[in-house]
């Protein structure tokens, strides 16, 4: 008996151990299938402006940035399912040990349901139960033998139970074990997919900057007009925000309303909502080098995002709207205050808000203008003060 108890707790504690392992794993392939729906998503996103981009035979900037993105992504996901193989190699590792363990629990269970079928076969053989106890010589000695046999059929009873319950413990973990090996199996051919699809972008990268080479005249003018629009945008802006700023202190009531509000944009733990509904960022923030001109660098105080079939632009989080002008070379350009933060949206056809006018998440702001060539982008930048930020680090 003492030898079945030490291994009933053996298994009991594993048990424990395994079910806290398979709740852990859980959570984090949860996480990642999440993340690598989200990647998924993006290049598929970036797939949709290179189809486009085939059928108008144009190879521009914006598609090199897309090709670059559509890269980063690719590597990201297979980072993302080399973790999840990880997860999975773990897991059927567990699943195994988990096996071997109720196999010897289970040898060990048998070994003593043979053992109580014996002693019942030999205590029948003596006599059937009622026999023994009327033979008894007394009261109470009819009452300890009831007992005895009493105890014995419950204890027979536990233990036949133990071990049906030891053959559905087995059959579930071989279950998983056997869906693990699959997963596995099907997370091996997505890797295998994605590597050859990266070394089709990567090819891909390489034969437009070949087109861009051939073409640099053309884009060092094109560069230098962004420059001067981007100039005159970020006059425009520094203008709306310190007339914000002088805007009079003593309006209490006010300040409380937009301090609160900040307090909410900044709470969202650095991470806020897209200003578009579906899209693709194809110009990054800051100073880059020109990928086909020696000594070039391309400036960008926000991100320019690509938008498909959705044209409008939203509000990323509740505010004030404090500026609506036409800036030349952004087309209409919409400025919001959430307290010492700004978010500006341009190149906008139309505008949907007016100044003054209190906006709250998600809100449909304005239309993003469509260029001849029908590239639909906007333009998008997150100040806090007169120090700009990098909008890819907070979106979600």
């Amino acid at each position: 008996m003492r030898k079945y108890n030490r291994y009933w707790q053996c298994v009991l504690s594993f048990s424990i151990f395994l079910i806290i392992g398979q709740s852990l794993n859980a959570q984090s392939k949860e996480d990642l299938e999440s993340q690598r729906i989200r990647i998924n998503q993006e290049i598929e996103n970036a797939n949709t402006i290179l189809k486009q981009n085939v059928q108008t035979k144009q190879i521009t900037l914006d598609e090199y940035s897309v090709v670059e993105s559509q890269i980063e992504s690719r590597q990201k996901l297979i980072e993302n399912i080399q973790q999840e193989l990880a997860l999975n190699k773990e897991s059927i590792q567990q699943n195994t040990s988990a096996l071997d363990s109720i196999k010897l629990l289970q040898e060990t269970l048998k070994n003593n349901y043979r053992s109580l079928l014996r002693q019942r076969y030999i205590a029948l053989k003596q006599g059937s139960k009622w026999q023994m106890i009327l033979s008894s010589s007394g009261f109470k000695d009819a009452f300890l033998k009831w007992q005895y046999y009493q105890q014995l059929d419950d204890f027979f009873l536990q233990k036949k139970n133990e071990l049906s319950s030891i053959l559905d413990d087995y059959t579930n973990v071989a279950e998983q074990l056997n869906a693990d090996t699959k997963f596995r199996d099907s997370l091996m051919m997505q890797e295998l997919e994605q590597k050859k699809q990266l070394d089709q972008s990567l090819d891909q990268k390489k034969d437009i900057l070949v087109s861009l080479e051939s073409k640099n005249s053309e884009l060092t003018q094109l560069l230098k007009k962004k420059n001067a629009a981007r100039e005159k945008l970020n006059i425009a802006i520094e203008k709306a925000i310190e007339k914000a700023l002088s805007v009079n202190k003593n309006t209490t009531k006010n300040n409380t309303i937009e301090n609160s509000k900040s307090t909410t944009f900044a709470r969202l733990n650095d991470k806020v909502a897209w200003p578009s509904k579906q899209g693709s960022i194809v110009s990054k923030f800051g100073r880059q080098a020109h990928p086909s001109i020696q000594g070039l660098y391309i400036e960008n105080n926000g991100i320019d995002i690509r938008l498909q079939n959705d044209k409008n632009a939203y509000a990323i989080g509740n505010g004030k709207v404090i500026s609506i002008q036409s800036v030349p070379g952004h087309d209409i350009m919409i400025m919001i205050q959430h307290s010492d933060y700004y978010s500006i949206y341009s190149k906008l056809k139309t505008s949907f808000v007016t100044i003054d006018q209190t906006v709250s998440l998600g809100q449909s702001i304005g239309e993003v203008n469509t260029d001849k060539k029908g590239n639909t982008k906007l333009h998008f930048e997150i100040w806090k003060g007169k120090t700009k930020l990098d909008p890819a680090l907070w979106l979600k």
